[in-house]
């Protein structure tokens, strides 16, 4: 049951990103330390029509999961961006264009949300 839960948030909260709202989403992994730590509050952007800039933090999904990682260069068609996790040893795989749906907007500290400009 708990999966089941866990899908349907996941399509509500990639729903709301490709309709134009911005999610706010729980980090459950290590890849993003130090600047991202588990159980942070993040609020995800929706992408507008705008170029990437290597560095900033895109949200993409990857089976039913999203993952923030950093943006580093379009591959050479522009069909595909690289990313890397700043604690991981290698870079993801390529990840197609239609699968990045957000970008890092803001975290939570001390209760109050900072705003992450890249």
């Amino acid at each position: 049951m708990k999966s089941a839960h866990k899908q349907a948030a996941f399509t509500i909260a990639a729903d709301a990103l490709r309709n134009g709202f911005q999610v706010n989403a729980r980090v459950s992994g290590r890849s993003m330390l130090p600047l991202l730590w588990p159980g942070m509050l993040v609020r995800i952007a929706p992408l507008s029509n705008e170029t990437l800039k290597p560095g900033q933090i895109v949200c993409y999904t990857k089976q039913n999961r999203f993952i923030m990682h950093k943006f580093l260069a379009y591959t050479t068609d522009s069909k595909y961006v690289v990313c890397k996790g700043y604690f991981a040893k290698k870079c993801d795989e390529p990840v197609e264009m239609n699968n990045i749906i957000g970008k890092l907007h803001s975290i939570r500290l001390f209760g109050f949300w900072f705003s992450i400009a890249l």
